[in-house]
């Protein structure tokens, strides 16, 4: 009898412990998830707004680089040798992998590495679209990514003219390759879980860690431009928007512009990361349960008994007594 009480007692007692730490941990699973998932959030929002500033800065470093450096060459223009050397200072001191300046006095194109091109190498700078570009616009040109034809690389492209006495007489450009780009700017905030990449609003990949990814699209980029493209207000929005990679992976992304309405700038965090991480706390909560429950009962049942032993005993006189008075009525 006492061992039966006692089975019953740790029974129960083992049950309603079970239930407590179910509820417990269920609870906990999805406060910590909801904490979990506002604490990347505001974490993605953070990083997107120091990506973007990395982003303008840089911008602007390089077009401060190429004032100075068309500064420099409106004060040169009668000396080829400080032209070329001008622009091989300016080419390494801000990074560019190249840099050319189109003069209309001469009609040549000086590049950094020393050489020129002019009509009799078949080159005529007046008919090129970044010249024409900069004339046109009579200030600084960026161009969206393309693929260099000099270097082979993923460049964005950088022009502004060279004005002496109010009148434009050159054009200075120069090439900026975008895995460096990827470097000093993309990696800001970069983890497993979240990158930061820019778009162009059908899509196009302008800017990413990846080069290889660079002026293509995927699936997961033509979904952002969607999106957005049908609500604009979602650049700049509080809360991320989510889609897909077309591979059963979701994304949760915000965006905003950056420098102009054409770069849109975006963080992406993969949603399972939030899960992931809650189920893993929780897994861990169920395996320090399962322990801590057994050792709990095996301790409850030793007290149950101990604090059954005096019943058991008296239990055990008083049958002996009635045993023997039976026997002495007999």
């Amino acid at each position: 009898m006492k061992s039966s009480i006692s089975t019953k007692l740790t029974i129960l007692i083992g049950i309603l412990i079970v239930l407590a730490l179910g509820i417990s941990s269920v609870v906990t699973y999805l406060n910590f998830l909801n904490h979990s998932r506002s604490l990347f959030q505001n974490n993605q929002m953070i990083v997107l707004k120091n990506a973007a500033t990395v982003f303008e800065n840089e911008n602007a470093n390089k077009q401060r680089s190429m004032q100075a450096l068309a500064q420099d060459l409106a004060k040169n223009l009668n000396n080829e040798k400080e032209i070329y050397a001008i622009l091989a200072e300016a080419k390494n001191l801000a990074l560019f992998d190249s840099t050319f300046f189109g003069y209309d006095k001469m009609g040549k194109t000086y590049l950094s590495n020393g050489d020129y091109l002019d009509l009799s190498k078949n080159y005529d700078v007046t008919t090129r679209a970044w010249y024409k570009g900069v004339k046109e616009n009579n200030g600084v040109v960026i161009t969206p990514p393309y693929l260099s034809r000099s270097t082979g690389n993923i460049a964005i492209g950088y022009g502004i003219p060279v004005v002496v006495e109010g009148k434009i007489v050159g054009v200075v450009g120069s090439e900026y390759n975008l895995a460096n780009y990827g470097k000093d700017v993309l990696s800001v905030g970069r983890s497993q879980s979240t990158y930061t990449a820019v778009y162009d609003p059908q899509g196009t990949i302008l800017f990413h860690d990846k080069t290889e990814l660079i002026l293509k699209t995927n699936t997961l980029s033509t979904n952002i431009s969607k999106i957005i493209n049908q609500n604009t207000a979602l650049l700049n929005a509080k809360t991320p928007f989510v889609t897909d990679n077309g591979e059963g992976e979701q994304y949760e992304i915000f965006c905003r512009n950056v420098v102009s309405d054409f770069y849109r700038i975006c963080t992406l965090t993969q949603s399972k990361i939030h899960s992931d991480i809650a189920n893993e706390i929780l897994f861990e909560q169920i395996i320090t349960g399962i322990i801590a429950i057994i050792i709990a009962l095996i301790l409850i049942r030793f007290s149950i008994s101990r604090s059954l032993s005096p019943l058991a005993a008296i239990q055990t006189g008083l049958t002996s007594f009635f045993d023997f008075i039976n026997h002495k009525t007999k």
